[in-house]
Order: structure tokens, then C-alpha cells, then sequence
């Protein structure tokens, strides 16, 4: 499991137990027991759910789970194992998880496993006449004296008793009971040699438009001023003909028509339908991470950016509240909040606005500010060794288009001929920089990059 901070998800659904056993004279009055429902989710981030400043803003609302933290009660400050058994083990049994000997994850081949004398949360329940039952994920031992019936639960259903990522294997697969179709559909999601195979699977996707695909998108993409509609809606027909016929579904939820139009008039493009079902055409699109505007610019991309960083910046005012040395807090902000703001930063860089750069700019100013109090920002930017961010997205659109120029690149075929020339000129550019008579084709990258790094 990776090493995940879910410790406010963690926090809210642990509390719902706590309680109920640190009142037990409320429940003994009545004559009807509650029903518990304990969730334990790996891989879950701080900001996540939308109790959490995530859900929606992370691409993935999560309605049910922020009405429960709404309903209920919703702790703040709390710290599980950063993994997936020594998490499991406290939850379990209520004590520190090297108590137990399952301080570390278990792999395959190790000794560690739960013990029969671990009194564990079925156990206690079960004292108190409840009828136990535990599905999912179990990883707390290989060994039959710790699998979950012998550890106070009546039933184990549909699960895995290892690690999840074992469960690409046919046999492991057969043992947590998954039907024969899920096991023939190919491999569980998170599992490292899911999206290679995925890419097989999708290898001989062809349509009469062309299609750009990654893992399990898929884009088709349709130019011209006549037959746009009618090419789109065919392609969109046999991509979802094929899909059927290889036992996958498209959802056409999900599926989203960005149409790219600067003429004064509507062209009238009718919409795109798959299975009778309308596909919404949208202004804006998420395709690989990146936003896309239907006018081009980049206003919704950096205002996503922008909002994703500030989540993050919060995280070096906690550290540094710990007491971290400023030193890893550089460390801390380089590795998960300015990756944030530079990703794919070689398509969007070239078309931003003055004020656009400001505002990504703000952010490193937030989080130096943080580190260094007593310095201004260009002293902290020296005393640091951090780059300005605007310096630091030239260089990486640089560094790209040098690549590039080499014939062995995957991209060379973007970069236009060298100059041929029998003189010697004043001009010492390899490569012809094309002339637009506006000014949007002047900021693609490899306009920008012929223009800016020869």
C-alpha cells in the first residue's frame, strides 16, 4: 500500500466505534441494539472525499460518504500506520500494530500473522450478542488460525486475504471468490501490469477518425469545415461496436464532446449520440490531466492548478508546526506541490497570461513565506536554491525541445526541416520559425520553442 495520509477518512469512521463502546450504559437501555458498519479503504488521500476539500474538486464526488461525516462526527487530528496492515491490526485489535508483531505490511513468505490471543473488534462485539460478518480486504496473516472466522467473525465473504495487488493471479483470485466472468475480464484496477495489459487489450481499436489512446482513454479527433458531424458520430459508432464486442462498455456519462470553433457563427454540429443516448458537448474537458478550453486558453486549467497547489500548501504550515527543518520542508514542497503546477507544463506554458504566471507564482511565494518568515522572496528563493516557477517552466520547454531535435526522439516528426542555405547569414536559427497571421497559433509550444530556444 502506498504510504497514504487518510487519517481524517481514518478518523471519522474509528470515532463511530469509540463512542459506542465508551457509552455502553446509552445502548443497554434500549431494547434494540445499533447496527455498526465499519469501512476501512486503503489508498484514500487527505483531500480526497468532499467532507475533506476533495470529492468534486478532485474529479470523483463523494456524496454518501460527506453526508455520513455531516450526520456524524468528524475528527481533525489523527495519524494511522502510513500501511496497509499495521493499519488493520490497530483498527483490530485497538493497540499500537508492533504490539501485535504486524508493524510492518506482510508479503509473501513472512512469518508475521495475527495471533489467535489478539482480542479483536468481532470479538468484543460478539460478547455483546452481535452477529459478526467481514468482506474486502483482510492482510493480517497468510495463516488459517488468523483468517477472519477464526478471529470472531461468523462469515467472511467475497475478499482478499493477502494484499490487494495479489490479486492478479487466477488462483488468488478463485480463493477470495470472484465469479469465473470477473476473473476472465481481465485484472483488478491499481495492479502494476493493469494498464500494459489494458493497452493490449485496446491495440487494435481503429476508427474512421483519428484516435489517441492512453490506457483506458481514448480520444477520436475529427478537423474540417464539412462532414465534421457526420465522420465524429460514425467514429463514435464503431468505437462503441468494437467495445462491445470485446465484453466493454463505454459510458456515455463520461464521454464528452469538446468542439473547437472560432468562427462568429455556431457551425450547428448536431450531437453526438451512442446507444441513443446524447453525449454532452462541454466548454471545458479534462483529457490527460490537462484541462482544455473550448476557446483555447487556459483559464480553467491553471484555475484547477491553482486550487490543487493550495490544498497542498496547508501541509507545510502543519510540518512546520511539528517542527520540521526547513531544509525538508523545501524537500516536502518540491515533491508533492510544485509537480502540481508544472505537469504537462510544456503545452499550456507558451499561452499564458502575465496575471496567469502571477498567480502560480503566489503559491511557491505562500509556501516560501511559510519556511522562510524572515526572509523576502527573492532571499528565500536564493537561500533555498528554488527557481522562480516561470524560469523553472522555460527551462523544462526547453529541455523538451532539444530532445526533440534528435531524429531518435518519438516526437522529431514535430519539429519542422533544418534551413537549407549555401550562405552564411546573419540568421543563425536552425529551423524556419513559421509566420501566423495570428496571434493563437504563436503560442503552441513549437512556435513558441522555435522562436525562444535556437
Amino acid at each position: 500500500m502506498k504510504r497514504s495520509k487518510y487519517y481524517r477518512y481514518g478518523a471519522f469512521i474509528l470515532a463511530a466505534v469509540m463512542l459506542l463502546f465508551a457509552f455502553p450504559q446509552a445502548y443497554a437501555q434500549s431494547s434494540e441494539k445499533p447496527n455498526v458498519i465499519l469501512m476501512l479503504s486503503d489508498n484514500v488521500g487527505y483531500g480526497d472525499i468532499g467532507a475533506f476539500q476533495g470529492g468534486e474538486i478532485r474529479g470523483m464526488p463523494t456524496p454518501r460518504i460527506d453526508q455520513l461525516a455531516s450526520d456524524g462526527l468528524t475528527l481533525t487530528q489523527f495519524m494511522t500506520e502510513p500501511g496497509c496492515t499495521p493499519s488493520r491490526a490497530g483498527l483490530q485489535t485497538g493497540r499500537y500494530a508492533h504490539r501485535s508483531g504486524l508493524g510492518s505490511i506482510i508479503v509473501k513468505g513472512s512469518p508475521n500473522t495475527l495471533q489467535p490471543e489478539e482480542i479483536t473488534l468481532a470479538e468484543i462485539f460478539k460478547s455483546q450478542g452481535y452477529a459478526t460478518a467481514m468482506t474486502g480486504k483482510w492482510h493480517l496473516g497468510a495463516d488459517e488460525k488468523s483468517h477472519p472466522v477464526n478471529q470472531g467473525y461468523d462469515e467472511y465473504r467475497v475478499g482478499v486475504l493477502e494484499t490487494s495487488d495479489s490479486t492478479l493471479y487466477r488462483a488468488n483470485m478463485e480463493r477470495a471468490g470472484l465469479p469465473e466472468a470477473v476473473i476472465k475480464a481481465g485484472v483488478p484496477q491499481g495492479t502494476k501490469v493493469g494498464p500494459i495489459l489494458f493497452v493490449i487489450m485496446i491495440n487494435d481499436l481503429t476508427t474512421c477518425c483519428n484516435a489517441y489512446k492512453y490506457v483506458d482513454d481514448t480520444t477520436l479527433v475529427s478537423s474540417g469545415s464539412k462532414g465534421i458531424a457526420d465522420s465524429l458520430q460514425l467514429a463514435a459508432t464503431e468505437a462503441n461496436a468494437w467495445s462491445q464486442n470485446n465484453h466493454m462498455a463505454i459510458n456515455p456519462i463520461k464521454t464528452k464532446e469538446l468542439l473547437f470553433s472560432f468562427s462568429k457563427e455556431h457551425p450547428g454540429i448536431p450531437p453526438i449520440t451512442l446507444d441513443n443516448q446524447e453525449i454532452d458537448s462541454v466548454k471545458s474537458a479534462k483529457l490527460l490531466g490537462v484541462t482544455l478550453s473550448a476557446d483555447l486558453r487556459w483559464e480553467c486549467h491553471i484555475s484547477n492548478v491553482y486550487n490543487k497547489a493550495v490544498q497542498r500548501v496547508h501541509y507545510i504550515t502543519l510540518l512546520r508546526r511539528a517542527g520540521i527543518m526547513s531544509s525538508d520542508l523545501v524537500k516536502v514542497y518540491l515533491a508533492i506541490i510544485r509537480p502540481t503546477m508544472e505537469y504537462a507544463c510544456q503545452v499550456w506554458h507558451p499561452g499564458l497570461t502575465q496575471e496567469q504566471c502571477r498567480m502560480l507564482e503566489s503559491i511557491q511565494k505562500r509556501v516560501l513565506r511559510v519556511i522562510h518568515p524572515d526572509k523576502t522572496y527573492q532571499e528565500a528563493l536564493e537561500c533555498t536554491n528554488v527557481p522562480l516557477l516561470r524560469d523553472r517552466r522555460e527551462e523544462l520547454c526547453k529541455s523538451l525541445f532539444e530532445d526533440m531535435t534528435d531524429p531518435s526522439h518519438k516526437m522529431h516528426h514535430l519539429v519542422p526541416p533544418k534551413r537549407q542555405s549555401k550562405y552564411i547569414t546573419r540568421n543563425p536559427k536552425v529551423y524556419s520559425v513559421p509566420v501566423w497571421r495570428t496571434d493563437r497559433p504563436k503560442k503552441t509550444f513549437m512556435t513558441y520553442a522555435l522562436t525562444h530556444f535556437q
